[in-house]
């Protein structure tokens, strides 16, 4: 699966103009020299070197300058960039890469009105996605993974090795139209939301 760059190019700056963007340069694992991207609900590590243009574009836009490694900032529209402590860099690094991410999702073509809408595993169990976030990963949504416990699914783009993660939004929806750890039927679930 491949990520949509435009989606996540406008996910970036929906979060820019919002509560912000956290961007880390780090050596992932070790291993990869890579940008570590987070908003409200959803975070991005890809390598530096298979970064598309225009992300790296606006990193540097927003930095005024391309991060070292190590480096971390937070921007949001009309502040300059904000360094982020060291201590919160590593708890945003290891929310998103310590889980367990083994269940499987299905998309279910089903929406709301802000709210992509996935079942997880063999069970009955939903969970919900922002759209504009959703977009980033679409096109290949029943390839990614969900961690159970955290209510965080994954995806990983085949060209760029970058993964892509978002947080279940459930409790953001309307009473009964999804619920992460649901028992009910999505079907049931979202009949008895559209029709009492």
């Amino acid at each position: 699966m491949r990520f949509d760059t435009k989606a996540l190019f406008k996910l970036m700056k929906q979060s820019w103009r919002g509560g912000g963007v956290k961007i880390q340069r780090t050596e992932y694992r070790g291993l990869w020299d890579s940008f570590f991207i987070t908003g409200a609900g959803w975070a991005l590590l890809m390598p530096k070197e298979h970064c598309p243009g225009e992300i790296a574009g606006q990193i540097v836009t927003w930095l005024a300058d391309m991060p070292k490694i190590g480096e971390s900032k937070w921007v949001v529209k009309g502040c300059d960039p904000q360094d982020i402590p060291e201590s919160d860099r590593t708890i945003d690094l290891s929310r998103y890469t310590a889980g367990t991410y083994e269940t499987g999702i299905a998309c279910l073509p089903l929406y709301t009105a802000t709210d992509a809408l996935i079942q997880y595993g063999d069970s009955n169990q939903v969970a919900a996605f922002p759209l504009d976030a959703f977009a980033v990963v679409q096109t290949g949504a029943n390839l990614g993974f969900l961690d159970t416990e955290t209510g965080i699914a994954r995806w990983k783009d085949e060209d760029t090795k970058g993964l892509f993660w978002l947080c279940d939004n459930a409790g953001q929806c309307p009473a009964g139209c999804a619920g992460r750890r649901s028992a009910v039927h999505p079907a049931e679930t979202l009949r008895r939301y559209f029709y009492g």
